[in-house]
């Protein structure tokens, strides 16, 4: 028709030029004919602007036939925004005429509708979201092989951009949460418990896999994120099943663990001692039902390496329980059995419960023990054994050895066979009459059954006899070395003892809270050298008396005797000595470096009674030579010396801080 319309119009012109011509000639004016300029140019803009129509509307006709998994919107889209260009070059004019607008809007709700289906050819769509825009947009269409972009077009997509983008969001948060699903029945189908022997059954333990801790760990914390999600409804069920599964497992593993290393350390002794077995025989009965299901739990899941089934078993947990708590029972009578143990030699408070029962468990063998020593004394490292015809050590010990290997002879041979008798127990409490100890014991005596012939081989009973006969072994080189002191000269007197007779002890080593349990009120903080305090003691108040009876300058006589003293050691450490003489000389350096100090200080503040403050406020050593025994004092208080064995160790300088 436009075209019809535009031969009209060119006849129309050429009629009026025709017109024109002849006008010219007979020189008569001639109308200017303006509406048919006018037809001239709207029919060019009508022409164009339907040209412009009819090819936008046969490219979107062949675009419609495009399958749309096929669909190139990326140049669709350029083409479109092509057509927007050349619309809106089109003549100003025509914007206000419908087919303008028409062709406008076709070609927008186009380009809006190709981003939509550019969201929809997101991997992530699947089947619900499909059925998710049906439902948005009101109409019903099957998405198949068949499916093409006419089939997407009639969706008019264009007027739910909004809902095309939430639906797309959330399919693509959910195919996350599918991935991690995915990888998550992925890790747990391949993820196998691993097993090793018990060391003395060889039953299949549970071993710690720090790997499989981990990332159970981490995926209950994926999954506590994937139940925050908005998105979750869809994978709600599954997410919930996978979080009830790895809960179980955690919870399964964390008491299996428990359990088991329980187990482990209770089967050695309830089932490997007899010492045990023979003192708790209800609970170490009880303990081998215990033994007999957890074996038996052990062998079940043996055979399902998979961590999720063996650990998701019904009542596989509840089982677990039931295990555990009847150990508590067995940890507590074995607690309390251990409890009766050191109440009857209060040493063993400071040993672990395992160092205890390894004691326990050799407490016929104190050459096993042994390594233990040094745990219950301050620097008793072992013990000499007598040797008998076949050259094997008896449980008659000789002596002890301290850590830096200094050997003190007991006075008398010391019985570790753990044999006692109610004479004994006498005689033991007589020995140990100024601690705690010998009433700890015999309370143990009596409490225990006597019917029982095993309490008679106990290792708190030789023990026992190990501490009584270091006091004894210690109260006797000091005896004999306060006595000796007077006889020979210093540097010759010091060789003939051990280092202890010398020395003060004090509160060093691992047990400084040793003298609460035992009574050792003696091991008062500091450092000083027995012997040589207590010779220092009597020459200070031997010098005392001689300022009272008028000798002016008796103190000062006695600091130079000091210097001379010390200037005698200081030679001798010069010369050749063995390792434990020079440190022998070197504490007593140690120790009459301070004494000289104080009576330095006495001299110079012109001290001249024993009963003065600065004398008084020193630690004082002293020997009864009536009771025979060695007291410590200082001020107004007095404490017995406790005899306890310190071996050969070096002191520390003694400072106004730690004087």
């Amino acid at each position: 028709m436009l075209d019809a319309r535009h031969i009209e119009i060119q006849q129309m012109e050429s009629t009026v030029a025709s017109i024109s011509k002849s006008a010219s000639l007979f020189e008569v004016s001639v109308p200017d004919y303006k509406q048919l300029r006018q037809c001239r140019r709207e029919i060019c803009q009508l022409k164009e602007l339907w040209d412009m129509i009819g090819m936008v509307t046969s490219s979107i006709h062949a675009w419609e036939a495009t399958p749309w998994r096929n669909i190139n919107v990326e140049a669709m889209e350029l083409e479109c925004k092509q057509f927007v260009r050349l619309i809106r070059a089109l003549d100003k004019e025509v914007r206000a005429w419908e087919a303008f607008t028409g062709l406008e809007t076709t070609v927008l709700n186009t380009l809006t509708s190709l981003r939509a289906v550019a969201e929809l050819q997101n991997p992530a769509i699947r089947e619900r979201h499909w059925r998710q825009l049906m439902q948005a947009t009101g109409v019903s269409f099957t998405v198949d092989e068949g499916t093409t972009l006419a089939h997407l077009l009639q969706l008019q997509l264009h007027h739910f951009e909004d809902e095309v983008q939430g639906i797309v969001d959330k399919a693509v948060k959910e195919m996350g949460m599918e991935k991690i699903l995915k990888e998550l029945q992925t890790t747990w189908v391949g993820m196998e418990f691993q097993y090793e022997p018990h060391p003395r059954t060889g039953m299949p333990l549970l071993r710690c896999d720090e790997d499989l801790i981990e990332v159970l760990e981490d995926n209950q914390v994926q999954l506590q994120n994937l139940m925050m999600s908005k998105y979750i409804a869809f994978f709600l069920e599954e997410v919930s099943g996978w979080q009830k599964k790895l809960s179980t497992a955690d919870a399964v593993i964390s008491i299996w663990f428990d359990v088991q290393r329980t187990w482990s350390h209770l089967e050695s002794i309830f089932i490997g001692s007899e010492d045990i077995r023979a003192q708790l025989p209800q609970d170490s009965k009880r303990f081998e039902g215990i033994d007999i299901d957890f074996k038996e739990l052990a062998y079940d899941a043996q055979k399902t390496p998979n961590v999720v089934e063996a650990t998701n078993k019904s009542g596989l947990y509840e089982k677990l329980e039931d295990i555990q708590s009847r150990l508590h029972l067995c940890e507590k009578a074995l607690t309390e059995y251990l409890d009766t143990k050191r109440l009857a030699f209060p040493r063993f408070y400071f040993l672990s419960s395992s160092d205890l029962l390894d004691i326990l468990s050799n407490g016929t063998a104190p050459q096993q023990v042994q390594r233990h020593l040094s745990k219950l004394f301050d620097n008793m490292a072992k013990m000499q054994f007598q040797l008998d015809a076949s050259g094997k050590p008896t449980k008659i010990s000789l002596g002890m050895y301290s850590k830096e290997e200094e050997y003190v002879a007991f006075s008398e041979p010391c019985d570790c066979s753990g044999q006692v008798g109610n004479g004994e127990v006498l005689l033991l409490s007589s020995v140990c009459a100024h601690i705690q100890m010998a009433s700890a014991f015999r309370m143990a005596l009596v409490t225990s059954p006597t019917s029982n012939p095993e309490f008679l081989l106990q290792v708190e009973v030789w023990l026992t006899h190990v501490l009584a006969h270091m006091k004894a072994t210690v109260r006797r080189e000091m005896t004999e070395g306060v006595t000796a002191c007077e006889e020979k000269p210093r540097e010759h007197w010091l060789f003939d003892y051990p280092a202890q007779v010398f020395s003060k002890p004090g509160l060093r080593g691992p047990h400084p809270l040793l003298a609460l349990f035992l009574g050792d009120l003696c091991h008062l903080p500091g450092v000083a050298l027995t012997c040589t305090q207590i010779w220092w003691t009597t020459e200070v108040g031997m010098a005392f008396a001689r300022l009272e009876e008028g000798y002016e300058n008796a103190m000062k006589d006695y600091y130079k005797k000091q210097v001379a003293q010390l200037k005698t050691l200081i030679s001798m450490l010069i010369g050749q000595l063995s390792k434990g003489d020079r440190q022998k000389i070197m504490t007593i350096c140690t120790i009459d470096v301070h004494a000289r100090d104080v009576v330095a200080k006495m001299i110079a503040q012109k001290v001249d009674s024993a009963q003065a403050f600065l004398w008084l406020s020193q630690l004082r050593h002293r020997w009864d030579d009536e009771a025979k025994h060695c007291f410590a004092n200082i001020c107004d208080a007095q404490f017995l010396y406790s005899y306890e064995y310190l071996g050969n160790t070096p002191r520390l300088v003694i400072t106004p801080l730690t004087d």
